[in-house]
């Protein structure tokens, strides 16, 4: 066989592999993005930063303070109270002062959509939210996560920005 042939044909099958190849591992890079994605929400965050966005434009800050858990089973948490609630109930004159947030469940990621969705399993502070599956668009910068919140016409209505101060490792 002519040499320049044989290393046109080595040249072509490499080729034809490294293509072959490559497309095995878009695939198993999709896969494994999901994967790469529960692996970034797990830790501990901080509340920096809550703002709810009113119909008229009008922003308003949410003064909270604030955590939220993911963790490697899927599992969250999440848990908030204004500011001031301390001395809202210093005031109160002994009666129950409530104001807040507080649920856990399972999370899960829909990364095409660029959703979490926190699926209530307890709620004491609302209990009607169990059962529920709060929807929160999710985007990372660094160590900061910010959830979204929109409503039926996909238009944000409240922004939460998270630092991780844990991340579980």
């Amino acid at each position: 066989m002519n040499p320049k042939k044989n290393v046109w044909l080595a040249v072509t099958i490499l080729l034809s592999l490294t293509v072959n190849l490559a497309g095995h591992r878009v695939s198993a890079q999709h896969v494994d993005s999901l994967e790469v994605v529960r692996a970034r929400f797990v830790g501990n965050y901080e509340l920096v930063r809550y703002v709810s966005f009113q119909p008229d434009g009008k922003v308003t800050p949410r003064n909270y303070v604030a955590r939220i858990m993911y963790d490697p089973l899927g599992n969250m948490s999440a848990i908030g109270m204004p500011n001031d609630l301390p001395q809202r109930a210093a005031v109160s004159g002994g009666e129950r002062t409530v104001g807040g947030f507080a649920y856990f469940g399972k999370a899960e990621i829909d990364i095409a959509a660029g959703t979490v969705t926190h699926h209530v399993v307890g709620a004491p502070i609302r209990p009607e939210l169990v059962g529920q599956g709060r929807v929160r668009h999710y985007e990372f910068d660094g160590d900061l996560l910010t959830l979204s919140i929109k409503d039926e016409e996909e238009r944000v209505t409240g922004q939460l920005t998270w630092r991780r101060v844990w991340s579980g490792k």
